[in-house]
């Protein structure tokens, strides 16, 4: 509007995740977080799952990748990077919410 504006900004349109995909991530790192073999928590896999956000976030990803492969849909763009970041993140926050909220209707649930 004026010799000073600037250009407008492209649209990026990201795929968001569902309830359903925040679901089964907080699924997929639930069972990571309790239910792996016992020798796997003593060594460098106990410490990357004993963290509800860590495992959040890395089971965020892996459903955008599992979404991405039963759509067929493959095609890396520039926005991919910025969608698989918003996938972790949102599922890392789920996580750690349903286990804090977990924690604090079953406290005495802790091993």
């Amino acid at each position: 509007c004026g010799p000073y504006s600037s250009p407008p900004l492209p649209q990026v349109q990201l795929m968001f995740p569902s309830f359903l995909h925040l679901f089964l991530a907080f699924s997929l790192c639930f069972g990571l977080m309790n239910h792996l073999p016992k020798s796997l928590y003593r060594t460098w896999v106990g410490e990357v799952v004993n963290c509800p956000y860590c495992t959040g976030f890395h089971c965020g990803w892996i459903v955008w990748l599992m979404d991405r492969a039963l759509r067929g849909d493959w095609i890396v763009t520039s926005k991919t990077v910025l969608e698989v970041a918003c996938w972790g993140f949102l599922s890392a926050g789920t996580c750690m919410l349903l286990y804090l909220l977990g924690q604090f209707l079953l406290p005495d649930s802790e091993e």
